[in-house]
C-alpha cells in the first residue's frame, strides 16, 4: 500500500495470502491434470492392447503347435535312425497319435552316426528353445487377456481417473471460491442449492480475491483522501510557521537592528522547518520508519555543518548582538582589548575604528564571547591632583574648585578633596563625573578654567622640583 493505514496493510496481507493459496492450488490442478493425461494414455494403450491380444493369441498357439508337432517329428526321426528294428513300430505309433503319414528314416552308418545325431539334436534344441518362448508369450497374452489383466488394469486405470477427475473439480471449485466463478458455475450452484440471493451470486461472481480487493480499494481510497489531507495540513502548517516567523521576528530583529537579516538565515530555518514537515510527511504520510533517513541526514548535516559552522556562528552570534544591543554604531567600546568607535555591524562582523584611526574588524563570535566594555552613554569619574603652595587655606582652595567645576555644565557630582601635603606642595584631588566620550574634552575646559581663576587672583600653582646633583649643587 502506498499510504499508511493499518486496515490497508491487512487486507493487503489477507490479499497476499490467498493468492499465495490460489497458486498452490493452481500447481496442485496441473499436477491432477498431468496425472490424469497420464491415466488417459495408459488407458488407450489398454484399449488399444486389447484386440491385439486377441488377435495375437491364436497366432501364437497355432505356432506353439506347429513346433510341437515339428519337435515330435524329429524325435521319431531320430527315433527310427538310431533304432532301425523299431522304425516300423515308431511310425505307427506316428500315424496314431498324428493321423499323418511319417516316412521312415533311413538308419546311420556307423562312420557318420556321431554327426548325424548332432545335427538333429541341434535342430531339437532349437525348435525346443522357440516353443519354450512362444508359450511364455502364449501365458503372458493369456494372462493379459483373463479378468484380471488388461481389463482389470483399464478398470483401475478409469477408477484413478474418477478420483483425479473428482480431486480436480473439488481444487477447480476452491480456486472459484478464491476467483470467483464463471456464469455456468453459478447456473450448476444453483441447479443443486436452488435460487440464489444477488448478494450472494455477487459474492459468487468476485469471489474472496475480488470481495477483498472491492474492500481495499475503499479503505485505501479513504485512507489516501485522509493522507492528502494530512499532507496538506503538515505543508499549510510548516508554511504559516515561516510565515509567522518571518512577521513576528525577524522583521521585529530588522526593525530592531536597522538592517535586514541575512537570506542565509531565513534560508536556514525555512529549510529546517520544511525538512521537519518532511520528515512528518514520510511517516505519518506514507507510515515509512525514519531510522535510515535519519541516520543518513544527520551525517549529511554534519558535514555541511561542519563546512559552515564558522559563518553559522558569526551570523547567530551578530543576531545575538543585535537583539541585546551592548553597543550601537559610534559607541566607544573596547572588545577583546581594541579600544575604539564602533564604525559599522554587519551580521558576520563588527568594525571599530580606534584612537589611531586603524579599523579593527572582529568576528561576532568572537565579540559575542570575549568582555565588551561599553564607555558610550557611561558618566566616569575623572579628574587630576592640583598642587598649590602650602601657605594657601585649604577650606577656600577647596570651594573655588568647586565653584570651577559648576560652572561646567557637563560637568556632574563634581568632588574635591584637600589629600594633605607632600615634600614639595600641597595636594588637591579634582575629580567629577563626566560622559566618557567627552573626557578629554572637559578636561582640557577644567584646566583651562582653573588656570583662568587662579591667574586672576594671583595664586601660583607648585611644580614639582626634580632633583639634579651636579657639583654638588641641588637644582
Amino acid at each position: 500500500t502506498f499510504f499508511a493505514s493499518e486496515r490497508g496493510k491487512a487486507l493487503t496481507e489477507i490479499l497476499r495470502g490467498d493468492f499465495a493459496e490460489v497458486i498452490k492450488l493452481e500447481k496442485k490442478l496441473n499436477n491432477l491434470s498431468q496425472q490424469g493425461k497420464a491415466f488417459d494414455r495408459l488407458l488407450y494403450l489398454s484399449e488399444k492392447e486389447s484386440p491385439l491380444v486377441e488377435a495375437i493369441l491364436p497366432f501364437a498357439r497355432e505356432k506353439s503347435a506347429a513346433l510341437e508337432l515339428e519337435i515330435r517329428r524329429l524325435e521319431a526321426h531320430l527315433g527310427m535312425q538310431l533304432m532301425p528294428k523299431k522304425a516300423a513300430e515308431i511310425q505307427k505309433q506316428w500315424e496314431k497319435e498324428t493321423g499323418k503319414i511319417l516316412s521312415i528314416s533311413m538308419p546311420f552308418d556307423e562312420k557318420n552316426k556321431k554327426a548325424g545325431v548332432d545335427t538333429a539334436t541341434e535342430r531339437l534344441f532349437e525348435n525346443e528353445v522357440k516353443r519354450t518362448a512362444i508359450q511364455k508369450w502364449i501365458a503372458l497374452f493369456e494372462n493379459r487377456h483373463s479378468r484380471f489383466g488388461i481389463q482389470s488394469e483399464m478398470g483401475i486405470y478409469q477408477g484413478e481417473n474418477g478420483n483425479i477427475k473428482a480431486q480436480h473439480k473439488a481444487l477447480k471449485s476452491q480456486v472459484n471460491g478464491y476467483i470467483g466463478f464463471p456464469a455456468q458455475g453459478i447456473r450448476e450452484i444453483q441447479a443443486v442449492e436452488g435460487d440464489l440471493s444477488a448478494q450472494e451470486i455477487e459474492h459468487l461472481q468476485l469471489g474472496e480475491i475480488g470481495i477483498t480487493r472491492a474492500d481495499r480499494f475503499q479503505v485505501q481510497q479513504k485512507a489516501a483522501i485522509w493522507a492528502v489531507g494530512k499532507f496538506l495540513a503538515i505543508l499549510l502548517i510548516a508554511f504559516f510557521l515561516i510565515q509567522v516567523i518571518e512577521i513576528f521576528l525577524w522583521r521585529r530583529l530588522e526593525k530592531k537592528a536597522g538592517r535586514s537579516i541575512p537570506h542565509l538565515v531565513r534560508g536556514m530555518a525555512a529549510f529546517i522547518i520544511y525538512t521537519i514537515a518532511f520528515f512528518m510527511i514520510v511517516a505519518f504520510v506514507f507510515g515509512k520508519t525514519l531510522t535510515g533517513l535519519l541516520a543518513t541526514s544527520g551525517v549529511l548535516a554534519m558535514v555541511i555543518g561542519l563546512a559552515i559552522q564558522m559563518n553559522i556562528s558569526n551570523i547567530f552570534s551578530g543576531l545575538a548582538i543585535n537583539i541585546e544591543r551592548p553597543f550601537k554604531i559610534g559607541d566607544i567600546v573596547k572588545i577583546d582589548g581594541h579600544l575604539g568607535t564602533v564604525e559599522n555591524m554587519t551580521w558576520r562582523t563588527t568594525r571599530i575604528r580606534s584612537s589611531y584611526k586603524w579599523a579593527v574588524t572582529i568576528p561576532n563570535h568572537q565579540a559575542a564571547e570575549v568582555i565588551t566594555l561599553n564607555y558610550s552613554d557611561q558618566d566616569v569619574w575623572h579628574g587630576d591632583s592640583i598642587y598649590l603652595p602650602p601657605g594657601e587655606n585649604p577650606e577656600e582652595i577647596e570651594k573655588l574648585l568647586i565653584e570651577i567645576l559648576e560652572r561646567i555644565d557637563i560637568i556632574k557630582e563634581p568632588w574635591v578633596m584637600y589629600a594633605g601635603l607632600n615634600d614639595w606642595a600641597a595636594d588637591y584631588w579634582v575629580y567629577y563625573l563626566i560622559p566618557y566620550s567627552k573626557r578629554n574634552s572637559v578636561r582640557h575646559k577644567v584646566q583651562h578654567a582653573i588656570w583662568q581663576e587662579f591667574n586672576r587672583r594671583g595664586i601660583k600653582p607648585m611644580l614639582k622640583k626634580f632633583h639634579n646633583v651636579k657639583n654638588g649643587v641641588t637644582h
